[in-house]
């Protein structure tokens, strides 16, 4: 290349930069600009339960109407109600020692 068509070269660059530069400022200014402020003003309080049958078993068959929630001795509204499965994170200690050793293949089966 000469070095009036790398002097060109060199300014096309520069000009594209800059237009790039400044399209980009443009459109970040009237986002800015054009953007709405919206503020919400939420009062949700969120109230997880656990409910179990006599026999310790979860009872998964309740809806909003087995429920009542209470302020200051008042009755609230409920106004959302959703069962949600969690997953439940479980730990196995298993005792490997000879105090176990009478019991401890019974117990590996019971667990197997």
């Amino acid at each position: 290349m000469t070095d009036g068509k790398a002097r060109v070269a060199a300014m096309n660059t520069k000009h594209l930069q800059s237009v790039l530069l400044a399209v980009g400022l443009v459109l970040a200014l009237s986002a800015v600009t054009g953007a709405q402020r919206i503020v919400v003003d939420v009062n949700l309080t969120t109230i997880g339960v656990r409910v179990a049958n006599d026999d310790g078993s979860p009872a998964l068959d309740l809806s909003v109407g087995d429920f009542e929630i209470l302020e200051d001795g008042q009755p609230r509204p409920i106004s959302h109600f959703s069962m949600e499965y969690q997953p439940a994170a479980i730990g196995l200690l298993v005792d490997r020692s000879i105090s176990v050793g009478p019991v401890g293949r019974e117990l590996l089966e019971l667990l197997l």
